[in-house]
């Protein structure tokens, strides 16, 4: 089988899995769709998912959550720049209260972030310093 209808097949097992369907329904909806599967290769689908699953999230937790906590930031000192613009600009009291208002809302969110970044650097480092230790499946 080549890699491309390898991917397939694991996407369609993915999708099935999603909508709860248990792994003898799953066989029967992939072989309606005309995938060739058995048990045996539908275990192995499954735990190679669970292993792209484990390496989606050592990722998520090394690199992108870290890059997600910084552009969340840097959107909300945007949102506080816009709105020092409304409220220089509002024509009404209402309009420049409403805007000191959500400026001090975003300010305390920003700061309640920030306490939290020695612990997000904290995680991230110790993830970063255990060793990658090879797919034991990979041989």
């Amino acid at each position: 089988m080549n890699q491309e209808a390898l991917m397939a097949r694991r996407l369609r097992v993915r999708e099935l899995e999603v909508l709860r369907l248990n792994n003898p329904q799953i066989i029967l909806r992939l072989r309606e769709e005309k995938f060739k599967i058995s048990r045996t290769t539908l275990t192995k689908d499954l735990q190679a998912i669970r292993r792209e699953d484990g390496d989606w999230m050592d990722e998520l937790s090394r690199d992108e959550f870290t890059h997600q906590y910084r552009v969340s930031l840097e959107v909300l000192k945007k949102q506080q720049y816009d709105l020092q613009e409304v409220y220089e600009h509002a024509q009404t009291d209402m309009a420049k209260i409403s805007a000191k208002k959500t400026i001090a809302e975003i300010e305390t969110v920003i700061i309640q972030l920030l306490e939290q970044g020695p612990t997000v650097k904290a995680i991230r480092d110790r993830l970063r310093a255990i060793p990658q230790i090879p797919d034991a499946g990979k041989r």
